[in-house]
């Protein structure tokens, strides 16, 4: 939020400001999905671009490894979770597609390294 409020680029965010539906498999029903981050960016040419912005754990956007876990219970919960992102991702970025905007998920590893600069 420092970065989208000190960054000349940025001309709005918005936090959690619009909801996506999407399809849980494992449940069999809709729901909305509530990304982090709205952002309009000036791009390097001067047009504004528009990012959907998910920042997730990164251990969240991998699918969990089997011989890691000591229970199953703990694997099953790691899987259901696995399984609801990749849902309300595919419904983001099919959101996305539509309006002609960008979806990114940042995680630890890249939250300070790598955001949007609108190319």
């Amino acid at each position: 939020m420092r970065w989208a409020d000190s960054n000349p680029s940025v001309l709005t965010w918005a936090s959690e400001c619009l909801h996506i539906p999407y399809y849980l498999a494992t449940d069999g029903k809709w729901h909305r999905y509530f990304p982090d981050f709205l952002l309009k960016i000036k791009s390097s040419d001067g047009t504004p671009k528009t990012w959907l912005v998910e920042i997730k754990p990164e251990s969240q956007t991998r699918h969990p490894q089997t011989k890691r876990y000591g229970s199953s219970r703990r694997q099953l919960k790691e899987s259901l979770e696995y399984a609801k992102n990749q849902a309300k991702w595919t419904a983001a970025t099919i959101y996305c597609n539509d309006k002609g905007w960008k979806f990114m998920i940042l995680t630890e590893r890249d939250l300070f390294q790598k955001l949007p600069n609108g190319k």
